[in-house]
């Protein structure tokens, strides 16, 4: 049995030993109990006296659990996420040009603007440098 930082094997004490330290324990009628009689009730009295979480502990708890189960939550579904392929910038502009309805359709500023883009992401262009876009534009990234 643990108390304070001593571990105890009760067993391996001798009657007298077991009824006195169940005078200091308060343990009523020990004086006719055998020795696993109180083995047994001078554990049982030091379970019973070992403190016990307060609610407050409890809660706190609870919503530390919980926190680590949402973070555990975001690290599993990143493990188990699927990698994509990136889209090359003539392939972003070919989709574009076919959610348009043809091949030669005009892009919209904003698929325009995803375009260049990925291009500037491809070719690791720093924000603002200027380079010749599709049909030979210049444009700005931005």
């Amino acid at each position: 049995m643990m108390k304070g930082n001593t571990l105890t094997d009760y067993s391996k004490l001798t009657v007298p030993a077991l009824k006195l330290k169940a005078s200091e324990l308060k343990i009523v009628g020990a004086s006719t109990m055998r020795k696993a009689e109180l083995v047994a009730a001078i554990e049982a009295k030091l379970k019973a006296d070992a403190p016990k979480p307060s609610f407050v502990e409890g809660i706190v708890a609870g919503i530390r659990n919980a926190k680590d189960a949402r973070k555990l939550k975001g690290q599993y579904a990143g493990q188990q996420g699927k990698l994509t392929r990136k889209t090359r910038p003539e392939d972003k502009e070919y989709a574009y040009r076919l959610q348009r309805g043809s091949e030669t359709a005009t892009l919209t500023d904003k698929q325009a603007r995803r375009v260049r883009k990925a291009e500037a992401k491809l070719y690791n262009m720093p924000r603002g440098s200027v380079c010749a876009g599709m049909g030979g534009r210049d444009f700005t990234y931005s």
